[in-house]
């Protein structure tokens, strides 16, 4: 439980984990894991960033295409009293460069291939992947780390159409409040599929992540992007109508629902 005694997401996810452990938690293609892999998945990432100083404050940089990994990372991140920041491997160097400076990122989370990018900056560069269920490594259990519902959950950079890029920082109170509010009027729960089609790098993916991990329900992540309306036939049936191109009516958009944005700590 958060300082402030409100139970954070990462905390609610865990409680999901445990009440359904063998309950599919994401599936992509024919790659499936359920809720209790997950869990443990994460908290072992954790520990990881935990031994290299990574914690309450700290900016995890979650260098990854949509996958099982990078579901995997955003938990870790949490777990170990981060906040995450998504940047997609497409993004060109020195938009990276600039987001590591401004962030005063503390870590990477990436893939084989991924370290020579981060080469001579000095940050620890950790694959999520080299640990998995078949292999694991390190202490089981969540770190003992305290995080108030104040502290940055995740940042989010601006497309810069208009200018230069600005990070958007949003703490786990409003992140907390937001999901719970969504989930009032979708209503999602264990016996629903839903399709995570937001790019990794924008908000409304956290929404779609978020919102079905910790009701229960399958995340289902797709291999390629396409615009809702365009969802190939395959999908039908396979995931919840009504999450395939989810109502927007009367639900608090990230921007305008009462968040505080802004005002998390640097790091």
């Amino acid at each position: 439980m958060g300082i402030d005694g409100e139970t954070l997401v990462h905390e609610r996810f865990a409680l999901r984990a445990a009440a359904q452990p063998n309950a599919i938690a994401v599936e992509q293609g024919d790659v499936r894991i359920t809720y209790a892999e997950l869990d443990d998945r994460a908290d072992r990432l954790a520990h990881r960033l935990r031994a290299h100083d990574v914690g309450r404050g700290s900016v995890v940089m979650v260098h990854l295409e949509r996958s099982v990994d990078l579901i995997v990372s955003v938990l870790a991140a949490f777990k170990a009293g981060a906040a995450y920041l998504p940047v997609e491997p497409t993004v060109p160097d020195h938009r990276v460069a600039a987001f590591v400076e401004e962030t005063d990122c503390a870590a990477v989370l990436t893939r084989s291939g991924g370290p020579e990018r981060f080469g001579g900056r000095g940050l620890p560069v950790l694959d999520p992947g080299a640990d998995t269920a078949s292999s694991p490594t390190g202490p089981a259990g969540p770190p003992d780390v305290a995080v108030d519902g104040s502290d940055c959950a995740y940042i989010v950079y601006t497309s810069g159409s208009t200018g230069t890029p600005k990070g958007v920082r949003v703490e786990h109170a409003s992140l907390a409040y937001l999901l719970g509010e969504i989930n009032e009027r979708y209503g999602i729960g264990p016996t629903d599929r839903v399709l995570q089609f937001a790019a990794v790098a924008f908000d409304t993916s956290v929404e779609q992540i978020l919102v079905a991990l910790l009701n229960g329900a399958t995340l289902v992540l797709p291999d390629r992007l396409w615009a809702p309306a365009n969802c190939p036939a395959s999908w039908s049936g396979a995931v919840s109508p009504s999450w395939t191109s989810p109502p927007r009516t009367g639900v608090p958009s990230w921007p305008n629902s009462p968040t505080r944005r802004g005002s998390c700590p640097s790091g």
